[in-house]
């Protein structure tokens, strides 16, 4: 299958980042694609190393931009069990006026999903930051 490489404009990434992850997403070894480039595999692993970090910030940066549009912002400490938090956010809510976007089922899901790398047995492992939107809405920033 013939694909374009999409063009980088004006990203966070160089034109040869997207070239590597282009190829890489489709499973062509770094090896392979520093032979089709003409460089070192070294260098290109350090080519996919940083468009990953700067793909990393990008999300980042998206994930805070929401959070400055919610209503509400609470941290959320490690250790905190899931149907605490599930409490919690409910509380939050009733004590802003705010209807939640999600039966419970759907909320538990949801916070599953947003922290699903800091759950170790129903617990938070590290802190995080929840966000409640006028709409109910919930922004999950898993990091702090």
């Amino acid at each position: 299958m013939n694909r374009t490489i999409p063009n980088a404009g004006d990203t966070f990434l160089t034109q040869r980042q997207i070239e590597v992850l282009s190829l890489r997403e489709r499973g062509v070894t770094q090896k392979s694609i520093a032979s089709q480039l003409g460089t070192s595999v070294a260098n290109i692993s350090t080519i996919e190393t940083s468009a990953r970090v700067n793909i990393a910030k990008a999300e980042q940066t998206i994930t805070l931009a929401k959070l400055l549009k919610c209503n509400i912002i609470f941290n959320v400490q490690e250790g905190t069990e899931l149907w605490d938090l599930v409490s919690r956010i409910y509380t939050m809510a009733d004590n802003d006026g705010t209807k939640l976007a999600y039966t419970e089922p759907e909320l538990v899901a949801f916070i599953n999903r947003g922290l699903k790398h800091v759950f170790d047995d129903r617990k938070l492992i590290s802190d995080a930051e929840i966000g409640l939107t006028p709409d109910g809405n919930l922004i999950i920033n898993p990091t702090l």
